[in-house]
C-alpha cells in the first residue's frame, strides 16, 4: 500500500474537524503521521517557511485505539538556521486526563486557534480597538464565513436606526498574518446590513505592505469616532432627519478619506 492510499486514522479525522470548527484550515500529512493546522489564506505548499501548528498522536498509529487518543501539538514559525524553527509547544494531553478523545481535541484545537489568531493582523486591530473600549461583546462582533472575515461595530444612525461599520482588509480577512498586511478597509452599512458609497477608511486596493500596528491604530481611531461623535461630524445632509431616507452620494459621509 502506498502513502496516497492510506486511509485518514479515526483520531486524525476528530482532530481535522476540531480545527475546522475553529475556521483554520489543517490536512493529514501521511508521510509524517501528523496533523498540520495553519491560517485559512497560507497556502499548504507553504508551511516550511511560515507560522503553523504540527499535532501528533500515538493514534494516528492505527493499532491505537481512538478512545485512548491524545495529542500533542507544537507552533513553528519563521526563524533559525533551517528558515523555521519550533517556538512553543501549545498543547499536551495529561496521562491522568478525564476528557474523551473527542473532547480532547477540541481543547487542542482551541490552543492551536488561540496562538495562530495571536500571529494575524486581526490581533493588532483587536488591540487597537479595545484601547477604545470596543472589545468583543461590547461594541464588537467577530464575524467567521465562509468566503469572507470581518468585524462589525454597531453605529446609530439616528432616530433610534443602527448601522454599522465593517473592518476586514481588501481580501475580506482579519486572519492574515501581519507581516502580509496591505491594509485595512473600513465600510460603512445601512440598517439593513447593504453597504453605502465608499469606505470610509481605506480602500485603496493596493498590494503594497503596509505596518500593520500603525494602520490599525488609524483604522480603530476613526472607528471610535464613529461611535462616540453625534452623526453631524461625519454628515452635513439631512437624509438622518428621516428614517430610511438615502443619503446624498455626495455626502461627505460617504467620500474616500484623503
Amino acid at each position: 500500500m502506498t502513502t496516497l492510499d492510506k486511509v485518514t486514522p479515526p483520531a486524525a479525522e476528530a482532530m481535522l474537524t476540531a480545527l475546522r470548527n475553529t475556521s483554520l484550515a489543517a490536512h493529514y500529512d501521511q508521510r509524517d503521521e501528523a496533523v498540520l493546522a495553519y491560517l485559512p489564506d497560507t497556502d499548504p505548499d507553504s508551511l516550511t517557511s511560515t507560522q503553523h501548528a504540527m499535532i501528533a498522536s500515538q493514534a494516528f498509529d492505527a493499532q491505537w485505539p481512538f478512545e485512548w487518543a491524545g495529542f500533542e501539538a507544537h507552533a513553528w514559525a519563521p526563524g533559525g538556521p533551517y528558515g523555521l524553527q519550533e517556538v512553543k509547544r501549545l498543547h499536551d494531553t495529561a496521562h491522568d486526563r478525564r476528557e474523551t478523545a473527542a473532547e480532547e481535541a477540541t481543547l487542542c484545537a482551541k490552543a492551536v486557534a488561540e496562538w495562530l489568531d495571536g500571529c494575524t493582523a486581526g490581533s493588532d486591530m483587536l488591540a487597537a480597538l479595545a484601547e477604545y473600549g470596543i472589545v468583543p461583546g461590547a461594541g464588537l462582533s467577530i464575524i467567521y464565513g465562509p468566503h469572507s472575515d470581518t468585524y462589525e461595530i454597531p453605529v446609530h444612525l439616528g432616530r433610534g436606526v443602527y448601522g454599522h461599520l465593517s473592518i476586514a482588509d481588501q481580501n475580506g480577512s482579519v486572519r492574515h498574518l501581519r507581516g502580509r498586511h496591505t491594509g485595512w478597509s473600513m465600510l460603512l452599512h445601512d440598517e439593513h446590513g447593504e453597504p453605502i458609497g465608499d469606505p470610509v477608511y481605506g480602500g485603496d486596493g493596493g498590494d503594497d505592505l503596509v505596518d500593520c500596528a500603525e494602520d490599525s491604530a488609524a483604522c480603530a481611531a476613526l472607528a471610535a469616532d464613529w461611535v462616540t461623535s453625534p452623526v453631524s461630524r461625519h454628515c452635513d445632509c439631512y437624509a438622518q432627519e428621516r428614517h430610511n431616507q438615502q443619503h446624498d452620494r455626495e455626502c461627505n459621509r460617504y467620500r474616500r478619506p484623503a
